[in-house]
C-alpha cells in the first residue's frame, strides 16, 4: 500500500472595498488637498488606477496607496478602481470601483482699466472698461449713490455721462453662480 499525502492551502478571496470621503470636491486654487482611500472591513490596497470622463482628463492619482491630489487633478468625472491580485494565493484578481466627481472653484476676480491707486475713476472719464478678466458665467452688478452709474452685466464696461453722474462709492461685484460642486463665487471692487 502507498499513501501520499498532499498539504494544501485555502485561502480567503482578497477584498478590494474602499471609499473617499466624498463624491464631489470643488479644487481650490488656493488651497492644497490630498484625499486617502478608506478601506473596507478586511479589505487591502491593490494596484489603482481610473477612467476619465471627458476622455483624457487627468486625476494626480498614487497608484499604490490611492491618494489623489485634488488641487493638481483635472476637472471631470473619475472612476477609481483598485485591483487586488494576490500572487500565488489560487485566486482571481478582484477589483472595487468608486467614482469622484472634480470641479474647479471658478475665479470671479476682475480690474479696471486706468483706475488709480486709490481706486477712484475721474467723473469726465465717462466709463470704464476691464482690464483683467474673470472666468465666464458670470454677472457684473453695481450699488452706489446713482442709479444712473451703470455696468453691463456682462461685460462689466462702467458707463454714465457727465450730467448723470453722482460722486461718490460704488460697488461692482461680479457673481458666478454655484455651479453641481463649487457655491457661488463673488468679487467686488
Amino acid at each position: 500500500m502507498v499513501t501520499h499525502i498532499a498539504s494544501i492551502t485555502i485561502t480567503e478571496k482578497p477584498v478590494a472595498d474602499f471609499s473617499y470621503s466624498n463624491f464631489d470636491y470643488c479644487s481650490n486654487p488656493a488651497v492644497a488637498e490630498t484625499i486617502t482611500p478608506t478601506m473596507g472591513t478586511g479589505a487591502v490596497k491593490g494596484t489603482f488606477s481610473y477612467t476619465a470622463t471627458p476622455t483624457g482628463a487627468v486625476l494626480d492619482l498614487d497608484t499604490a496607496t490611492g491618494e489623489i491630489d485634488i488641487q493638481a487633478s483635472e476637472e471631470g468625472t473619475y472612476i477609481i478602481k483598485n485591483t487586488v491580485d494576490t500572487e500565488g494565493d489560487g485566486c482571481d484578481s478582484v477589483s472595487k470601483d468608486f467614482s469622484i466627481t472634480i470641479d474647479k472653484l471658478p475665479k470671479a476676480v476682475f480690474s479696471y482699466s486706468g483706475i488709480s491707486p486709490d481706486k477712484s475713476f475721474c467723473i469726465s472719464n465717462l466709463g470704464a472698461t476691464i482690464e483683467t478678466s474673470p472666468d465666464t458665467g458670470g454677472t457684473y452688478s453695481i450699488s452706489g449713490p446713482s442709479a444712473l452709474v451703470t455696468v453691463n452685466s456682462s461685460t462689466g464696461v462702467l458707463s454714465w455721462t457727465a450730467a448723470e453722474a453722482v460722486p461718490g462709492t460704488y460697488t461692482v461685484t461680479y457673481t458666478i453662480p454655484a455651479g453641481t460642486v463649487c457655491d457661488e463665487v463673488a468679487h467686488s471692487e
